[in-house]
Order: C-alpha cells, then sequence, then structure tokens
C-alpha cells in the first residue's frame, strides 16, 4: 500500500436521525478498495468506535501488505533498498561476500563462505574453531562488514571472552549495591537490535576466544533462550532474558528477548586445552573448523566488491521445528533423515548416539541449501553437515572409538574402504580425496591418528 485514508461523513439517514459513516481506502494491486459502516454519533461510544475502526482497518491493510510481500517478493518504492543487486540470487550474493572477503586479503574457498552463511542461517548461533592465526576471528568481522553490519554503524561488536567470567552476569547484566540493573555487553546490543527501526537489520556478536571461561558457566542462559525460540506472526521470539521480579523496576529490560536479527558466533583456538567445549554446547551450535591453511594462494580477488546492505530476511531461518521442515518437503526431509540414521546406528554401538536436536539441525541445514542452490553439490552440503553436527562431539581414546570411526569412515568413503587388519591409519589418509565425504573422511582420518 501506498496510502491509507481513514475518513468519516456525517450524512441523514432519517430527518430525526444523523449516522456517521466511516470509511477507509487503500491502493493495492488490485485497484482502490474501500470498507465502511455505520454508526450513531449520539451514541455515548461512538468516538470509541471510531478509534476502534480505524485501528482495525489498518491492522488489516498492513497484513494484507505483508501477504503481498511475501507472496510476491515485493518490495515497496519508499522501503531503503536492501542491495544494490537484488536481481541476484541467493548464491550469487553470497558469491558477491566471499570476493568482498578476499579483496581484503583473507583466503578462504567460497564453499567455506557459502557454508558459513548456510550454517548462520539454520542457526543463529555458530562456533569457529581452529589453529591461531587461520583468520576465525576475522572472518567474522568481515562477513559482517561485507553486509553492511559495522562497529561503526552499531551492528557489529567483538567480545573478549575473560578467563575469570564465571556466570552470565559480563554478558547479560547484573544489579549492583543499590540494586539498579546495570546491563552487559550482549544486553546492549540486544537493546539496539530490538529497536523497531532496526528489527530488520541484522546484528552479529563475535564472542572471541570463547573457551577462555567455562562455557557453560557464563552462556548457559543464552543457551537455555534460544532452544525456546518459537514463530510469533513473521517474527521469532524467545523467553523474556530477564524474569519480571528481577527486572521490575525497568520494564525496557523486563520486556527483552533474544531478537531473531542476532547472530552469536564465537571463535575457539584448539590449541589450547583449556576449557574444551561440552557436549551441550556442541549439541546447540553448528561448529565449523578452519584449520586448512593454504600458504601457496597469494592470488586474491581482483574485483572490486563494496558492501552490502542485506536486511534480516535474508539470514532469519525458515525452520524451528521438525514438522516445519516436514511442511515444506516431506519427501526431501526422509530422504535426508535416512542417511542420518545410518550414521546414528554406527555410533550407536558405542554409545554416542545423538539426539533429535541434531537430526532436526541437519535436515534444516540441508533443506536451506536445497531451496537456494548455494552448494550445488549435495554431497558437499551433507558433509559439511557432517562436520557440523557429528564429528565435534565425537572423543575418547577407548577401544570401542576406533572401530565406530573406522565403520564411520567407510561410511564416508564407501569406494575405498579401509579395516582394522590393515595399516588402516594410512590407508585412511591416501583414501580420504576418494571419499564421498571427502572433508569428514580426512576429519576421520585425522582423529584415528591421534
Amino acid at each position: 500500500y501506498n496510502e491509507i485514508e481513514c475518513s468519516y461523513t456525517v450524512v441523514p439517514e432519517k430527518p430525526e436521525k444523523e449516522m456517521v459513516q466511516l470509511a477507509t481506502y487503500g491502493q493495492d494491486s488490485r485497484g482502490l478498495r474501500k470498507a465502511g459502516r455505520m454508526i450513531s454519533p449520539k451514541e455515548e461510544r461512538s468516538r470509541l468506535l471510531l478509534e476502534l475502526f480505524i485501528e482495525n482497518q489498518v491492522m488489516q491493510a498492513k497484513k494484507l501488505k505483508e501477504e503481498r510481500e511475501e507472496k510476491y517478493n515485493y518490495i515497496p518504492q519508499d522501503r531503503e533498498k536492501t542491495y544494490v543487486g537484488a536481481n541476484k540470487n541467493t548464491r550469487e550474493i553470497v558469491l558477491d561476500i566471499a570476493n568482498y572477503i578476499s579483496q581484503k586479503g583473507f583466503v578462504y574457498s567460497n564453499e567455506d563462505v557459502f557454508n558459513f552463511y548456510l550454517a548462520l542461517k539454520t542457526k543463529p548461533f555458530l562456533i569457529l574453531t581452529g589453529i591461531s592465526g587461520t583468520g576465525k576471528t576475522k572472518l567474522v568481522k568481515l562477513f559482517a562488514e561485507a553486509v553492511g553490519a559495522t562497529e561503526e554503524n552499531g551492528r557489529f561488536k567483538m567480545i573478549s571472552v575473560r578467563p575469570e567470567w564465571k556466570d552470565s552476569s559480563d554478558l547479560f547484566g547484573y544489579k549492583d549495591q543499590k540494586q539498579t540493573f546495570v546491563p552487559g555487553q550482549l544486553t546492549s546490543i540486544i537493546m539496539e537490535a530490538i529497536k523497531l527501526e532496526n528489527r530488520n537489520k541484522p546484528f552479529f556478536v563475535c564472542l572471541d576466544d570463547m573457551n577462555l571461561a567455562r562455557v557453560e558457566d557464563y552462556l548457559s542462559h543464552y543457551l537455555s533462550l534460544i532452544e525456546s525460540r518459537e514463530f510469533k506472526g513473521r517474527d521469532i521470539v524467545t523467553s523474556p532474558l530477564f524474569s519480571e521480579a528481577y527486572a521490575r523496576e525497568d520494564l525496557s529490560y523486563g520486556n527483552l528477548y533474544l531478537p531473531d536479527n542476532l547472530y552469536l558466533i564465537g571463535t575457539v583456538n584448539m590449541d589450547s586445552e583449556d576449557n574444551n567445549l561440552s557436549r551441550k554446547v556442541l549439541d546447540r551450535a553448528n561448529v565449523i573448523e578452519l584449520s586448512q591453511v593454504n600458504l601457496h594462494q597469494l592470488n586474491f580477488s581482483r574485483y572490486t566488491t563494496s558492501s552490502i546492505q542485506m536486511d534480516n530476511d535474508f539470514f532469519k531461518t525458515r525452520f524451528l521445528h521438525i514438522s516445519d521442515a516436514i511442511e515444506q518437503d516431506r519427501t526431501y526431509v526422509e530422504y535426508i533423515n535416512e542417511k542420518i540414521i545410518a550414521i546414528n546406528n554406527i555410533l550407536k554401538k558405542g554409545n554416542r548416539a545423538f539426539g533429535y536436536r541434531v537430526r532436526d539441525e541437519i535436515i534444516f541445514y540441508m533443506l536451506e541449501n536445497k531451496i537456494s542452490g548455494i552448494i550445488e553439490n549435495e554431497n558437499t552440503a551433507f558433509d559439511y553437515a557432517i562436520m557440523h553436527k557429528i564429528l565435534p562431539s565425537i572423543r575418547g581414546k577407548d577401544d570401542k572409538l576406533k572401530y565406530i570411526l573406522i565403520e564411520l569412515y567407510n561410511y564416508c568413503n564407501p569406494s575405498r574402504q579401509i579395516s582394522v587388519a590393515s595399516n588402516y591409519v594410512d590407508d585412511a589418509e591416501r583414501f580420504a580425496d576418494y571419499a564421498r565425504y571427502k572433508r569428514s573422511a580426512g576429519k576421520i582420518a585425522e582423529m584415528l591418528n591421534k
């Protein structure tokens, strides 16, 4: 709608009785619309009825507008244009993001950037792991910068985790000696992200060196909140950040929740043995390992790519529950689920099976990729999913683990299988390039060698 007009006119219905005619007009793709009704101005409730009528008509107009935009991918002329290349598909846009990062002198394959985007769209909690110096923190900063979120405009925030963090107060806030609430670093950016004028702008937070402190101690509140996400209309909301009793004296904090335009990315240095991530944390995040370093790569993007202003619809997930995915594409969900069951049956042999959350998030990732067509090879996408959600949680040194890893390797590489009767460590490394799921096979070979 370009314009909504509400008006009323006093008209005689009978000589002894006047009526007020209410009318609203709105312009849509099908032409001029009009709605109206009559009320008596002499009734005590007339003014209230008039206000309610106008409010109702405006709400209906907004609803029709949202339905129209969703159905036809319509962008009103008066809305801020989100991207100068809005006619490009998702894959082309993410490729522009990859080129922007490359021209800054950082080497990541296009598929790694595709994977980063898909993982973030699947769930707004992402963990990057790897040895020091692989550019984990820089990737987060440059990715955010590429889509218009910077420290200067307040939509990117770097939070350095401190070893002394024992609870959530540094992130979420606390009450001082005067019982006045002092917001934490994460709460402050949530307050900005949740403002009406910012609701469709993505905000990014980087938790740098997140394993310097025990993650379950300082991030447990966030881990609980992110699992409470539910659709409310077109928005995704969570349980309140603070209980009503805790924030009673300041309603501006009492009404806060995790908004769907906030994306939290943590970085973990694998060369540190301190505070390894627990399964509780790993199950609730997508984990991307950035350990492959190509020192021969000196050719960076020759294209000059500017940052692009993307709105939050580009990042917000479509799926929160498995029923959402089934409604979208039951056949594909069942197909991917069979692959997941096969892997879980292998892990069950060593009491390392996973639950519904891992299953669901693998399906969401694969379905998001199928819809957008970002990673063109389905095996490559499923390879990434195994790396995100399954391999990070497999730990230990018992004999059962060796047999599980060998069987899992053979699942990933059915054409070149290995056996405990042979030199399976060397074979696993030599055959990894022939695998159906190359990254996973290579990682399992590395795990067998430890």
